[in-house]
């Protein structure tokens, strides 16, 4: 019989903790650098929790025998990083193996269906004796880890309460029996696609690094911006003269919008745009930091500079100095007076009235040639 008085007791330092448990598994997996989608914590519901012991009552005496009350869910976007975070997290707490299992081993081989690894886990003992951590000393909880395709799985299966039993009906079970397998294989095509992705990265960086020239797209760009040549070094001077530090690398996504833009603008591969800012990169440093200096509020003074800022700089300046290109491949606006405008407003203005924003640039670019470009 299940103790109906004591779950706010057994579950009261699972809530004082819960949210600390999270972030302190987030702090884990970002210290061992492995990248992950989410992670959530709940403490079990007293109802969830009661039906849980009323089902195995050989197994579960009270509340405090679950080794589930806290729970947090670690999602990975791909399979195999799930390899990478059960590793981080076996050695960061301390892990009963006995209690902890591999859902996906349970499976025959010719069989699909719920994957997820459960670690039922207590802090280590050098974390448990900390004044912050001492009443969640010797206290179990489960951390799950799965990728999100296998998590969709878990999910569509719980709410349609279809898991695999004698009580479903068996071409239900087929059905879900064919589905968990395709999403097995695409958990496995993703893994393979972030393999050759990976590898067409190191081919490209190792490619600009010989001096070889490559088409301008996301992977060069980040090669090229953590290169020793002109964009590093205007990189660099823009850092300096905004006194910000230029940050370690750059994102994919900022590297993906930089490679659109200088391709835009008919730069089209990694030799063509070294040659143009090797002519103009002095000017896009000084063009770039008079405006950030000018436009960056107060509270931006610790936020550093990304590497590859000054290819963005040197789009503009590109995009300014041209005519009669197609609107849709044109910046969404500009940076004006009183706030952004549209480039329509732009090119109004350009015969009337010069913006701050292309006072600064004409000042940077005023003795320039026009740079080199192949048509």
């Amino acid at each position: 019989m299940v103790q109906q008085n004591n779950y706010d007791e057994a579950s009261q330092p699972h809530r004082e903790r819960a949210k600390r448990v999270e972030e302190l598994v987030q702090e884990i997996l970002r210290d061992a650098a492995v990248d992950y989608h989410s992670v959530t914590g709940r403490v079990k519901t007293e109802q969830s929790a009661k039906a849980k012991i009323e089902q195995s009552p050989d197994k579960y005496g009270d509340f405090r025998d679950l080794h589930d009350l806290l729970g947090i869910r670690v999602i990975t976007h791909l399979a195999t990083q799930v390899d990478a975070a059960e590793k981080a997290l076996n050695a960061a707490f301390d892990v009963d193996e006995g209690r902890s299992t591999d859902k996906a081993s349970i499976l025959s081989d010719d069989e699909f269906g719920y994957r997820s690894v459960h670690l039922v886990a207590k802090l280590r003992q050098d974390r448990a004796t900390l004044p912050e951590w001492r009443n969640f000393a010797d206290i179990y909880f489960e951390i799950q880890v799965r990728s999100i395709l296998q998590h969709a799985w878990a999910e569509i299966e719980h709410d349609l309460g279809y898991k695999a039993s004698v009580a479903v009906p068996r071409e239900i079970r087929r059905r879900f029996a064919r589905l968990a397998g395709l999403l097995e294989l695409a958990d496995d095509e993703f893994d393979k696609l972030a393999e050759d992705a990976n590898r067409h990265a190191t081919k490209v960086d190792a490619a600009i690094r010989g001096g070889k020239d490559v088409a301008v797209e996301r992977d060069s760009v980040v090669a090229l911006v953590s290169t020793d040549g002109p964009v590093r070094r205007a990189d660099v001077a823009i850092a300096r003269r905004t006194n910000r530090k230029l940050a370690p690398d750059t994102s994919p996504l900022y590297a993906t919008t930089r490679a659109e833009e200088l391709r835009s603008v008919g730069l089209k591969s990694v030799d063509e745009v070294t040659a143009v800012m090797e002519d103009q990169w002095e000017r896009v440093a000084e063009f770039a930091s008079g405006w950030l200096l000018e436009d960056w509020e107060d509270g931006d003074a610790d936020d550093p500079v990304l590497p590859g800022i000054s290819l963005y700089y040197l789009f503009i300046h590109l995009r300014m100095t041209e005519e009669g290109d197609s609107l849709n491949v044109m910046p969404s606006s500009f940076p004006g007076d009183d706030g952004d405008i549209s480039y329509t407003d732009y090119l109004e203005r350009k015969a009337s009235k010069r913006t701050r924003f292309e006072r600064i640039h004409d000042a940077a670019f005023s003795d320039a040639d026009q740079p080199r470009r192949n048509s």
